[in-house]
């Protein structure tokens, strides 16, 4: 204490104050330690307690493992995750190298069945595989169509039926509400010809509606009467049979006899009684027994010995006018009707006298 002897008394005793003061805050020392300039706490003291001995400072760590959906949590600082071997799994630990070994196990299927899991067979892959993408099961459908007595058959499993418009019809098809619209065209005709077929034009309507039913021809029309050069009156006179019994039973000049007519000839002669009653039996020649048929138009070909009545515009007793089969000739003969009509006759006030003379002259 070189730098305090030259202090007087009074400043010996100021810094032996001093010094005691400082003296009395001091630390003994330990053998084996020392001091440093850091305050060690009683929190500090109390953390470094926790520690175990030999601890080390944490290494990176895994508190999470997340198993696709699934997170597995470490519950403590010293939890355990185990691994468990699965199905067709199995699992190897090497605690000297720390690894594991994770292998599959090889596993035989069975072939699938409609009931069981399995594998495809070979015969099922084909047949997969020839089943188109997004194929369905097969709706009904029809594979044959008939039209008339025609059987339109399909000769794939796409085949396709083609609608065709013929004569006079249209086709609208609508792909949008499946379907088709089948139309018949209006279609104009011409009138009937005598050679072309067509619609019946008004006058010949007219004309067939003033034909009587069952109506024929009429034969040997009269177109005049002239008796030793002078003319008849024949007004209303429609056919050779409308003569009077004085005229057909005499001879007309220009004309022939009876005797020369034949049957099926249509041009104007002279029928006589002789001669229809000699048609007459002709017609029925060889004819046992006779039957009676009623029909509304005469028959392409009749039969012997049937008399066939076709009804007529007349009123009792004379509704129907008689025919026969003439084989010979292969036509009808109308035979008879019970209807007189006197209209057409000559009447006898239209009747001009003649001599005895001049009917020798005619006959002559």
């Amino acid at each position: 204490m070189s730098e305090y002897k030259y202090l007087d008394k009074d400043g010996l005793i100021y810094y032996h104050s001093k010094i005691k003061t400082l003296l009395g805050g001091k630390v003994d020392k330990v053998d084996g330690k020392g001091l440093s300039t850091n305050d060690f706490t009683t929190a500090l003291k109390n953390k470094l307690d926790n520690i175990q001995s030999e601890a080390e400072v944490n290494q990176n760590a895994f508190s999470k493992i997340a198993v696709g959906e699934t997170t597995i949590i470490a519950d403590s600082k010293t939890d355990t995750l185990t691994l468990s071997a699965g199905s067709n799994i199995s699992l190897s630990p090497n605690e000297a190298s720390d690894t594991i070994t994770i292998s599959a196990t090889d596993t035989t299927y069975s072939d699938a069945t409609q009931s069981a899991h399995g594998l495809m067979s070979v015969n099922d892959k084909k047949k997969l595989d020839g089943i188109a993408s997004g194929a369905e099961v097969n709706q009904n459908a029809f594979s044959n169509v008939k039209v008339g007595n025609t059987t339109v058959q399909a000769d794939s499993k796409t085949d396709t039926l083609e609608f065709v418009a013929g004569s006079n019809v249209t086709l609208t098809p609508d792909a949008t509400n499946d379907k088709i619209t089948i139309a018949a065209k209006d279609t104009t005709y011409l009138d009937a010809t005598t050679t072309t077929h067509g619609l019946m034009s008004a006058d010949d309507k007219s004309k067939l509606n003033g034909i009587a039913e069952g109506a024929t021809a009429n034969v040997g029309t009269i177109t005049g009467v002239s008796m030793n050069g002078t003319s008849i009156a024949t007004s209303g006179v429609a056919n050779i049979t409308s003569l009077p019994a004085s005229i057909l039973n005499g001879a007309i000049k220009n004309g022939v006899t009876a005797t020369t007519q034949s049957a099926g000839d249509n041009t104007t002669k002279v029928a006589t009684t002789a001669f229809v009653t000699k048609a007459v039996a002709d017609g029925i020649a060889s004819i046992t027994g006779i039957d009676f048929q009623i029909v509304q138009t005469l028959p392409t070909t009749g039969e012997k010995g049937v008399i066939y009545l076709v009804p007529n515009s007349g009123t009792a007793p004379n509704i129907y006018d008689e025919y026969i089969w003439i084989t010979s000739t292969s036509k009808f003969e109308k035979i008879g009707t019970t209807d007189v009509d006197l209209s057409g006759y000559v009447q006898a006030s239209e009747m001009v006298s003649i001599t005895n003379a001049e009917i020798d002259a005619i006959v002559a």
